[in-house]
């Protein structure tokens, strides 16, 4: 359970493991106009009982989009196409 795929509404998915981060990406108005803002990054850590599922859903809960951080990987996904995640 070191391992979760997101997948998407498209038929995507993406598969994370311990050593990834979570990037939420907020915005800001200033007057008309929005800006996306990167939050900090944020480890993900592993439920005894769920895996990385508790995790996950801690860090994009309240973001329409996230970031997917890890050495060799930088992806901006939408949070809101998540049609489940599931431990593997």
């Amino acid at each position: 359970m070191e391992k979760a795929r997101i997948n998407f509404s498209n038929g995507s998915s993406i598969v994370l493991n311990a050593d990834m981060y979570i990037r939420p990406i907020s915005y800001i108005q200033d007057g008309d106009t929005s800006y996306p803002v990167m939050q900090e990054p944020l480890p993900l850590h592993i439920h005894i009982s769920y895996g990385l599922v508790p995790s996950i859903l801690e860090n994009i809960f309240q973001t329409e989009f996230f970031a997917i951080v890890s050495n060799d990987h930088y992806s901006v996904y939408n949070a809101k196409q998540i049609v489940s995640i599931e431990t593997i």
